[in-house]
């Protein structure tokens, strides 16, 4: 279940003394009933944990920084928040956890149970996501399924005919809130058979961003979101001595309320468009593992076989909702979409001597579309016919098989070595097979006690079958014969890594970290031809007096992509390579902590933060191969922030929490700075900026913790 991270594992082991063993552990289970402890410290009955209270205030408005959190309106905010655990006789217990119940990103879990019998998980989430709220429309109707222009709307060919533009526009926000209620049961027949059963259902309201289009001219829309997934996932486990059984079932349910979204058209042309949405669907999957224990080297064989079908069915929309263009019949008026899944694994583990491991594993999935094909009529953006075409029914498989040896030479060596290859067939895609293999060492070194060395490298080397063109779509619409998708052609590959740690004494400990990646795609005339990433990142951890302890990170990331292309104006586009692409991105990030802890005899601590990450992206463009190019604006974004915390104990159950967080966000992105709802003539957009923020949040805030009398 989600939301109850900490707290489940709290109560899981109060009550899982009595629980069936790990499926992936199997093992025969001791006899613990003559046996007693005298010196284990079982907990004692009573409350432990605490409640806290507290009132923030943030500066000002902004997205960008209250996404995920709720903190994205200028104001006061109350907020509360629990870690509790009960313990009650005979064997029961109960265990609350509460997180932001003041804010828009709360979560809350309740579990209760007895100790190796049964538990109870009931829990709540919610997620706010604040996209964007520098955006402005000249639509009404946002969050439903029809959008409409106000009466005064003028049309034209271009967005400078839009004469009624400025006077209409109006803002608003971007973005939803998700919430999540959970259910888990689990029962404990006997030490050995067991049930658990999770239910959830999540629901997604708010405004979406899509994008609807005519003959030539476009506009970005609102659309609406009103979704729902429930999920049931079942399951029985049987343990036996040296091997276990796990019996599963999973469901996934999809709704969602609108079906489809009608707009109208701000450009001269046909009055109206219309799209469907995403499209009601269910998931369901029976699943059967398993684990046996060889006494022989320690070997362990785990095996796991799921079967699932995917459906839609769906009332289909006809044509094109433009009645200048001749209806035509549907084919069927709802789409019997099936596709059955069928995965597979099988694992087998062995020691055949102390300092040796081994293990081997098969993956396979494989997705077998048996949805109806059917010749369909074509209408280009609600504006004209095209030519028909049948519908694809993609399918895949893929086999993935793995070998790997771990060897301890001695105390300061030990060594890893591997083979794996990787097989993906497909239909109706450009290439039908591809089968990678890749070989890979790791290597641990420790010259002394206060230092290991890490290596690794690994060579990957990906084969295409022959390339297909697959059948297009209208006049065009064909790619040119030398393109090459750079997920289904040949690809050679190497990386590695160097890490060292540091622990020179016990006040502090020092990382270093290098990796580094190149990809070469040597038989792509046009398209992805090479990719080069490295990454460099120095962490340490030092007591610098007293109590003080300080955290400095750094962490550098380069990654260069090189692209040809082949342009052309000719239908169909059989041109040589003429154009050369190049980006460099870059990513750095700093950050420094220090707490200390225990001023003012014990009673005060100290916590600060602070950290920065900035990031630029070069475009090149060059209209020859080998030629210098021309260079777009430079991207950049840049974050800092600064966080101060102290916490005074006024007593052992009492405390109280002041808190400032400094938050700052710029960035420059030329596809944005500048360009209005109506700077591109066809196209009538948002008018998004890029979201910069500068945001203070002041915090005061109370702590009680529940302790027994005798620790006061």
């Amino acid at each position: 279940m989600n939301g109850n991270r900490i707290l489940k594992i709290m109560v899981a082991s109060l009550l899982g003394a009595g629980t069936v063993a790990s499926p992936a552990l199997a093992q025969e289970l001791p006899d613990f009933e003559q046996w007693s402890c005298r010196f284990c410290p079982f907990p004692e009955k009573g409350v432990e944990g605490n409640v806290d209270a507290e009132a923030l205030h943030v500066s000002d408005d902004s997205a960008r920084f209250g996404d995920y959190t709720g903190l994205d309106e200028e104001g006061a905010y109350l907020n509360a928040g629990a870690d509790i655990l009960y313990r009650a006789g005979g064997g029961y217990a109960v265990g609350l956890e509460a997180r932001n119940l003041g804010l828009d990103s709360r979560e809350f879990a309740l579990q209760a149970g007895r100790q190796g019998t049964w538990m109870v998980d009931l829990s709540w989430d919610e997620l706010p996501r604040r996209l964007d709220d520098s955006v402005q429309t000249p639509y009404g109707g946002l969050g439903t399924s029809r959008l409409t222009l106000p009466s005064s709307w003028i049309r034209g060919n271009f967005t400078s005919g839009f004469a009624a533009l400025d006077t209409t526009l109006r803002d608003f926000e971007l973005g939803w809130d998700r919430e999540t209620l959970g259910l888990g049961i689990e029962f404990i027949q006997s030490e050995r058979l067991r049930y658990e059963i999770d239910w959830s259902q999540q629901t997604k309201e708010g405004r979406g961003l899509t994008w609807g289009n005519f003959l030539g001219t476009a506009a970005d829309l609102v659309k609406p979101l009103d979704y729902q997934t429930d999920q049931v996932d079942a399951a029985l486990v049987y343990a036996g001595t040296n091997w276990n059984v796990r019996l599963g079932y999973f469901g996934s349910f999809f709704s969602n309320k609108d079906t489809s979204l009608t707009w109208d058209n701000p450009f001269n042309g046909p009055d109206l468009g219309r799209m469907a949405m995403a499209p009601d669907n269910r998931y369901q999957q029976v699943q059967l593992a398993g684990a046996y224990r060889f006494t022989t080297w320690d070997t362990t064989v785990n095996a796991s076989y799921a079967q699932g079908r995917m459906e839609q069915s769906d009332a289909l929309l006809q044509y094109t909702i433009n009645p200048a263009i001749a209806a035509q019949p549907l084919p069927v008026e709802s789409f019997d979409g099936e596709a059955d899944t069928t995965a597979m694994n099988l694992r087998l583990t062995t020691r055949p001597m102390d300092r040796l491991r081994m293990s081997a594993e098969y993956r396979s999935n494989e997705r077998d579309n048996t949805s109806g094909q059917y010749d369909w009529a074509i209408v280009q953006a609600d504006s004209f016919q095209s030519v028909s075409f049948v519908n694809p029914a993609y399918s895949f498989e893929n086999r993935d098989i793995s070998f790997q040896g771990d060897y301890r030479f001695s105390r300061m060596l030990d060594a890893t070595a591997g083979w794996a290859r990787k097989v993906r067939e497909r239909d109706f895609q450009n290439v039908e097979r591809t089968e990678e293999d890749s070989y890979w060492g790791r290597a641990r070194i420790r010259p002394f006690s206060a230092m290991t060395l890490s290596l690794q490298a690994e060579n990957a080397s990906r084969d295409a079958s022959e390339y297909l063109q697959v059948p297009s779509i209208g006049p065009g619409a064909a790619q040119n014969p030398l393109l090459r998708k750079y997920n289904l052609t040949d690809r050679e590959r190497d990386s590695f890594l160097v890490q060292a740690d540091l622990v020179p004494g016990a006040r502090g400990s020092v990382s270093l970290r290098y990796e580094r990646a190149q990809d070469d795609y040597e038989d792509s005339p046009v398209g992805l031809v090479a990719t080069d990433y490295d990454q460099f990142s120095a962490d340490a951890n030092l007591q610098l007096w007293r109590e003080i302890v300080a955290t400095v990170f750094y962490s550098r990331e380069n990654y260069d992509s090189d692209t040809i292309g082949a342009g052309s104006f000719a239908v169909p586009n059989t041109a040589q390579p003429n154009w050369e692409g190049r980006t460099r991105d870059r990513h750095d990030v700093q950050g420094l902590a220090l707490t200390w802890p225990g001023l003012r005899e014990g009673k005060l601590d100290l916590r600060a933060d602070w950290t920065r990450a900035d990031t630029t992206g070069d475009i090149t463009i060059a209209n020859s191969l080998g030629a210098a190019g021309t260079a777009f604006p430079t991207l950049r974004s840049k974050l800092t922030g600064v966080e101060l915390m102290a916490d005074y104990h006024l007593s052992p159950r009492w405390s109280v929490n002041l808190g400032f967080r400094w938050e700052e966000f710029s960035a420059d992105d030329w596809a944005k700075d500048g360009v209005g709802e109506a700077t591109i003539g066809n196209v009538l957009t948002f008018g998004a900026d890029t979201l910069d923020y500068d945001v203070n949040v002041f915090l005061l805030g109370f702590r009680y913790n529940f302790i027994k009398e005798e620790e006061e």
